[in-house]
C-alpha cells in the first residue's frame, strides 16, 4: 500500500475490509448524497481459461456474468447507502462523494481444486473475488479513502450443475457485506479525521 500512503493516506480498522485508508483531514460527515461512478469488473484469467467459466455460463461468454456482477454492486451499494439515509445522485454536487468500485480476480465456482464426492462433482469454494473501491469528493475529485477485501465463499451445498445460483447468491452476499462494511467505514473515517 505504498501508493496509498504516498497519496497521503493512513490506515484505518474497519471490521469486514481488509485494508481501509483515509485521508486524514477527510470530513465525510458533510456529505448526505452518494454517486455511484465507474464500476468495473475483470475475471481471474485462470477461471477465464479453466473451462468452468464456460460452464458456469452455458454459453461460454463471461459478459452476461461480469454485467450480472456489476448491476449487482450498483443495487447493494444504492440499497445499503440509501437505507442508512444517504441519498444516490447521478451526477456531481457540492454535498456527494462519488464512488468508484472494481471487482477483480472474479472466479465463481472455483473448480481448480474440486473433488468429487457422491454423485457429481463439488467444489472447494463458490468462488472468489476482490474488491477495490475509491472515494472522493463529486466536484473536486479530491481523494478521500480506498478500500480493498478479498472474499472467498463457503464450500457449495449442491453438486456443481445446481451451483450456480448459489454461487450467484454467494456474490451477492459478499458484494452487500462490502457495502454494509463501507458505510461503516464512513462513520469510523469521519471519527477518525
Amino acid at each position: 500500500m505504498t501508493e496509498w500512503t504516498a497519496q497521503g493516506l493512513k490506515p484505518i480498522t474497519v471490521p469486514g475490509l481488509d485494508l481501509l485508508y483515509v485521508k486524514p483531514d477527510a470530513r465525510l460527515d458533510g456529505y448526505r448524497k452518494v454517486m455511484v461512478g465507474r464500476v468495473e469488473v475483470a475475471v481471474d484469467r485462470n477461471w477465464k481459461n479453466s473451462g468452468h467459466a464456460a460452464g458456469f455460463s452455458t454459453t461460454g461468454n463471461l459478459k452476461p456474468i461480469m454485467a450480472d456482477a456489476e448491476a449487482m454492486v450498483r443495487e447493494e451499494l444504492e440499497k445499503v447507502l440509501v437505507d442508512s439515509g444517504f441519498a444516490i445522485v447521478e451526477s456531481p454536487a457540492a454535498d456527494a462523494v462519488r464512488i468508484d468500485v472494481e471487482i477483480l480476480d472474479l472466479y465463481v465456482i472455483a473448480l481448480e481444486s474440486g473433488r468429487s464426492r457422491g454423485r457429481g462433482a463439488y467444489a472447494e469454494s463458490l468462488g472468489r473475488v476482490a474488491l477495490r473501491a475509491m472515494l472522493v469528493d463529486s466536484t473536486s475529485g479530491d481523494l478521500i479513502l480506498r478500500v480493498f477485501d478479498r472474499e472467498e465463499g463457503p464450500e457449495p451445498r449442491l453438486t456443481e450443475s445446481r451451483a450456480g445460483q448459489e454461487a450467484k447468491e454467494w456474490l451477492r452476499s459478499a458484494i452487500n457485506g462490502w457495502a454494509q462494511s463501507l458505510r461503516k467505514g464512513f462513520e469510523i473515517s469521519n471519527r477518525a479525521s
